[in-house]
């Protein structure tokens, strides 16, 4: 089980490593983060110009960016950073 409340307790206090430790139980956890609001990131996107590029910061295996893309073509690059490397 993973306790999200102790971590946004402690997170404060974590170091890099420890993040990127507890992201990793996740991930053994819950591999599976597909999670996302379709009809949300499409509306956001309409305000989104062509040609711009996007920085996602913790976007898990990319599944928001792909559906996305897919959508938007027109997007120059999608950048994803994500400290859980299982999951990059």
């Amino acid at each position: 089980m993973i306790d999200w409340d102790a971590y946004r307790a402690a997170y404060p206090r974590m170091t890099y490593p420890d993040v990127v430790a507890f992201h990793r139980r996740v991930w053994d956890q819950f591999p599976d983060q597909e999670y996302h609001s379709v009809p949300l990131l499409a509306r956001f996107f309409t305000t989104v110009p062509r040609g711009a590029a996007v920085l996602e910061v913790g976007g898990w295996r990319g599944e928001a960016a792909a559906r996305t893309l897919a959508a938007r073509p027109d997007l120059a690059r999608w950048i994803n950073f994500d400290v859980c490397e299982a999951a990059v």
